[in-house]
């Protein structure tokens, strides 16, 4: 009948409007708001004769990702006296509709360090004294933390051993052992960065788009002191920085390698200029040796720092950083480092919106 599609278009866009709420992060309340004010665009209030309900759920997968559902109904009792000429009891007029999001683990864990490797030892190896770590770790093989005054405050996945002096709070069962290894996230592709990707579009109108496609390059600053690099570089093959005579400009610097990323940096400040990423290398490297090596003293340091295919060794002191490493292998040492999470990964892994009759 006319009603039933009506009732079914309007739980339908009911829950879509649901779940992104849900997607956002919103509270009960704001979610069965947002339901309900769609649900009453589509010409059905609450009154003696309609009844609107929402049901909410938050679950988690075997991969940690928050699954969450928005099931919203609506149940029309017709008066009898409009259809007592063919059927004598009430009639009910009744659609339901389910909406799901997926939200990926690395959300809802703020995570700081993700080693996706299951065949190397030490996915994760923090060997630092005086580290403050605020946010998630996940390790899909052995995670190591030793050195003193060592602190997590988050949450940690492990699926291999685990060898550790650091104080986990809040909870200090912190961490959990795994039995599947944690998918890490597709956060960009090369291609994205190179000429005629959506990166490297929105770089070339602000004229700060730098593509290298003769090889491995390397910037001497010590010859070239004060260099400063800012916009989005590009390189087909390796990438080296020689010295810390540099700064960075005021819209920041993206590095982006098919090859191996080397730097120095010293007493500077450096952040993203494309979509979150400080350095980004898609080379693939085997067990002990990093796609991207990085020294640094007395920095500070926003961004993702992404090695989808390879190792990230950073030996830093004295530094203060907001970031989030993604990448097969991590390695960190030095002193007096905090490390923050940073909130703009969101911006590029992917939720999952879906609807269901």
């Amino acid at each position: 009948m006319l009603e039933n599609r009506q009732a079914q278009n309007a739980v339908d866009a009911g829950a879509l409007a649901g779940i992104a709420k849900l997607c956002q992060f919103g509270t009960d309340t704001e979610i069965t708001a947002a339901a309900e004010a769609l649900i009453a665009a589509n010409g059905f209030t609450r009154d003696e004769h309609t009844f609107i309900t929402t049901e909410i759920n938050r679950t988690k997968n075997k991969n940690q990702d928050i699954v969450g559902t928005v099931t919203v109904t609506i149940t029309k009792d017709v008066p009898k006296y409009l259809i007592g000429l063919v059927y004598a009891g009430p009639w009910l007029a009744q659609a339901d509709a389910a909406g799901l999001c997926q939200i990926p683990f690395v959300w809802t864990n703020q995570t700081v360090l993700f080693a996706e490797t299951t065949v190397c030892q030490d996915a994760i190896n923090v060997a630092q004294s005086k580290v403050t770590i605020n946010g998630g770790v996940v390790a899909d093989s052995d995670m190591k933390l030793t050195g003193s005054e060592l602190t997590v405050h988050g949450e940690g996945w492990y699926n291999g051993l685990y060898q550790s002096d650091a104080l986990w709070t809040p909870n200090s069962d912190n961490p959990t052992y795994t039995p599947d290894p944690i998918p890490m996230p597709t956060l960009a592709t090369l291609d994205e960065f190179r000429p005629g990707g959506k990166y490297a579009l929105s770089a070339q109108v602000e004229g700060l788009y730098h593509y290298y496609n003769s090889g491995n390059q390397n910037f001497n600053t010590n010859a070239n002191p004060g260099m400063v690099f800012e916009g989005l570089y590009v390189v087909e093959g390796n990438l080296s920085i020689i010295g810390d005579q540099y700064t960075i400009g005021l819209k920041g610097a993206t590095f982006v390698t098919s090859g191996l990323f080397n730097a120095s940096a010293a007493n500077i400040t450096m952040k993203p200029y494309s979509a979150g990423f400080i350095i980004y290398s898609d080379a693939t490297t085997n067990c002990g040796v990093n796609a991207i090596d990085l020294s640094a003293s007395g920095v500070n340091l926003e961004g993702i720092i992404y090695a989808p295919n390879g190792g990230v060794k950073i030996s830093a002191s004295d530094s203060n950083t907001k970031m989030a490493i993604f990448a097969q292998t991590i390695d960190l040492h030095g002193a007096n480092l905090t490390i923050d999470w940073y909130e703009s990964v969101r911006n590029l892994v992917r939720r999952t919106i879906s609807i269901a009759e």
